[in-house]
């Protein structure tokens, strides 16, 4: 867990930070401590709580490059150039912290062996959406799968209207401008596709809402994508940092059960026949500006549409 967000789970009125930046220093757990003691390097990427007193007595060399926690009782002795400290005035409070920051790591705990448990489900031949779901109770936000067509290959059962209503989500596509705002963003047919993005939009009455988006990768080419969404919140760092490793658990299911192929060809199926029959819904332009989100281009010559799949305008990998 990052420094940070360690000192954001706390009452930040009743602290006070001293000594070097922390705030890209990662943890693993606390320790409280009420002794001077010795502990090997190692240990560094503990964080401790103590009151002054004991942390006065601790020499230089064993408090530089770690994070205390105090409760001041008493004077703090001049600090080292490499010391960070966090102050807290009243003992209730500093305990009351390391109870709470104790919790926050064994949840943590829990929730990475919860990860780790997710491939048992792949094992078993659990479906997405069960793996999905099981994916948003370990994040705590809902969450949806897509394959590389923007279509719905799975969505947790609190899936929100505001992401996708209902009738786009059953037709197997994304609406129009969810289409505009990945296109923005980059995350479509993306140049140098990342591990994550995270990204905001707002809706007409104010809120924000937040994706946080991570490819499905099967070694160099991008099958799909997984999103956690949140509403006027952001996610913990602790909670995203989990979110690629999640991506490639629900990749080895993809790949296995080929579920993002059927739902490709079940797709373009569905779009050639409404082209063959003249039922497709948009006008030719809302038609090519459609397949170029593919990464196909559509050509036009008098009245006959036709769609060229030689994939020569672009990168394979990127379609």
């Amino acid at each position: 867990m990052e420094a940070q967000e360690i000192v954001s789970l706390l009452d930040s009125s009743t602290i006070e930070l001293k000594g070097v930046s922390i705030i890209h220093r990662r943890f693993v757990g606390i320790a409280l401590l009420s002794v001077p003691m010795k502990m090997t390097l190692h240990d560094k990427d503990v964080a401790f709580f103590a009151a002054v007193s004991s942390f006065n007595e601790l020499p230089d060399e064993f408090i530089d490059d770690r994070l205390f926690f105090l409760h001041v009782d008493e004077p703090l002795k001049p600090l080292t150039p490499r010391s960070s400290v966090v102050l807290m005035r009243r003992h209730d409070e500093w305990l009351d912290g390391f109870e709470l920051i104790a919790r926050e790591f064994r949840e943590l705990q829990r929730k990475k062996e919860a990860v780790l448990e997710l491939t048992a489900l792949v094992n078993s031949g659990s479906s997405l959406t069960r793996i999905v779901n099981a994916a948003a109770s370990i994040i705590g936000t809902p969450a949806s799968i897509l394959d590389t067509s923007l279509s719905f290959l799975a969505s947790s059962d609190d899936f929100p209207a505001w992401v996708a209503d209902d009738a786009d989500k059953t037709s197997g596509w994304l609406p129009e401008d969810a289409l505009d705002l990945m296109k923005r963003k980059n995350l479509i047919t993306p140049d140098q596709p990342s591990d994550l993005e995270v990204f905001d939009w707002h809706d007409d009455e104010g809120n924000v809402h937040t994706n946080y988006f991570s490819f499905i990768h099967s070694r160099d080419h991008i099958i799909g994508s997984i999103s956690f969404f949140t509403k006027n919140e952001r996610l913990r760092q602790s909670r995203i940092d989990m979110i690629p490793a999640i991506a490639q658990i629900v990749s080895i299911e993809m790949q296995k059960s080929n579920a993002y192929l059927l739902n490709k060809s079940l797709y373009y199926t569905h779009l050639f026949r409404q082209l063959e029959e003249g039922t497709y819904p948009e006008d030719a332009d809302q038609l090519r500006l459609r397949f170029s989100f593919f990464g196909y281009r559509l050509k036009k010559y008098l009245h006959i549409l036709f769609v060229d799949l030689s994939h020569d305008y672009i990168p394979a990998e990127r379609v």
